[in-house]
């Protein structure tokens, strides 16, 4: 829907630019000012409490393994590949591989999945060719692009990922919580 077009009904001169990044690279821009409200799955969000969130909507969680996977069978669950090691993007260079390594184990847990081993990769795309190469799984929304990959399989999980919208508390304004509740909708 044109989120810009309702919200202009009552706020003329209101114009956003779209952007697609990586979940750090968002939250280093919004915690920078250079943007007002990022939108972001719940687990990337680093706790700061400067922040305000608001969840938007919920997404089931896909476990997503090579097709060539001895395990990708008909029948098969997520469960079936808890030996499987888990593919866990991200780029936050700053933190200690320790933590990653923690975030990804309870990142995992959410969903019923105890990975016997955590690889990590610095970017999805990454994550997404290492699944493909049968190196491990990963776990992503159903609503990623990913999904429709004839080189994976998917396999629902038991949980969900909420999509949040983040913003300052130094830039809390009604329209920014305005632009929020339509998103909502």
């Amino acid at each position: 829907y044109d989120t810009q077009r309702i919200i202009q009904e009552t706020n003329p001169g209101f114009s956003h630019i779209c952007e697609r990044r990586s979940p750090i690279a968002l939250q280093q821009m919004l915690l920078a000012g250079d943007m007002d409200l990022i939108l972001i799955y719940r687990h990337f969000i680093t706790p700061d409490p400067g922040l305000i969130t608001q969840d938007l909507a919920s997404f089931p969680v896909i476990l997503m393994v090579s097709a060539d996977n001895p395990n990708a069978v008909p029948g098969a669950t997520f469960s079936d590949f808890r030996f499987t090691p888990f593919i866990f993007d991200h780029e936050d260079t700053a933190s200690r591989n320790s933590d990653v390594r923690n975030r990804a184990l309870a990142f995992a847990l959410n969903f019923g999945i105890e990975p016997a081993e955590i690889i990590l990769v610095y970017n999805r795309e990454t994550a997404f060719m290492a699944a493909e190469q049968g190196l491990g799984f990963i776990l992503t929304s159903r609503f990623s692009n990913v999904i429709h990959n004839p080189n994976l399989k998917s396999y629902p999980t038991k949980g969900n990922e909420s999509l949040t919208a983040v913003w300052r508390e130094d830039t809390d304004s009604e329209l920014l919580r305005k632009y929020v509740e339509v998103l909502e909708t």
